[in-house]
């Protein structure tokens, strides 16, 4: 009976192996290959639930994920080297291409001395200085315009871009920073990290979907929804 299950699972690594390759011979430039850019933060996770979802879009055969920030992937966009964008949404991007909301959080390494758990205000996390990216991104922006709406100053100890860079330098105890639960979850489980909601007013911000044009109808609608249901339960 051993023998036999391991017989099958070889025959399904084999035929894994056969459409994995046959896949790279159509190579990027087959239609039926999507190539989707996703902001850093959304990738890792994305990647398996949109492989494993790829029967809601049948008229595709498979897809390439480039993990790109969304100034890289609107690049990517216009030059043609990429088909879809799951990117910070902004004035640019219409609402009806919304995917998800998710609030920024405000994040500290397991040792910090700050023992509280519940709600934190925005002018209170302003108080010290913290870890951000540089200007232009879209943390750095959401922060600094809404630290305006309140009257407050945003001080910067170190300029870290990407949320994974910013989550390192985070756990090791080099400062506090903002970032989406979706990047923290599993070292907050693993006692690797701490956090607390900000309010008044929350970090809320929208992920999107862009696409390059001329991109067929037949394959933007059916990708804008498998993405709003995927995200939608991802992100918070």
């Amino acid at each position: 009976m051993l023998l036999d299950h391991a017989t099958i699972i070889l025959a399904q690594v084999s035929r894994a192996e056969k459409e994995l390759r046959a896949l790279q011979r159509r190579g990027p430039d087959d239609p039926r290959i999507i190539r989707i850019c996703s902001i850093p933060s959304v990738a890792p996770e994305l990647t398996p639930r949109l492989l494993q979802n790829l029967s809601d879009l049948p008229q595709l055969a498979g897809v390439y994920v480039i993990e790109a920030n969304t100034r890289e992937s609107r690049e990517m966009l216009s030059e043609g080297k990429a088909d879809f964008a799951i990117i910070i949404a902004d004035e640019k991007t219409p609402e009806e291409q919304y995917l998800a909301s998710e609030n920024m959080i405000f994040c500290m390494g397991a040792d910090h001395p700050d023992r509280e758990v519940g709600p934190i205000t925005l002018a209170e996390a302003l108080a010290e200085p913290l870890m951000l990216p540089a200007k232009g991104k879209p943390v750095r922006d959401l922060v600094e315009r809404l630290a305006q709406q309140i009257g407050a100053t945003v001080q910067i100890t170190h300029e870290i871009d990407g949320p994974n860079p910013r989550k390192q330098a985070t756990m090791v105890g080099l400062g506090r920073s903002f970032l989406p639960w979706i990047a923290i979850k599993d070292e907050v489980a693993n006692g690797q990290m701490r956090y607390r909601e900000v309010c008044a007013p929350s970090l809320a911000r929208y992920v999107g979907l862009e696409w390059r044009e001329r991109l067929d109808a037949e394959i933007t609608e059916p990708m804008l929804k498998v993405l709003k249901s995927l995200l939608g339960t991802m992100l918070r």
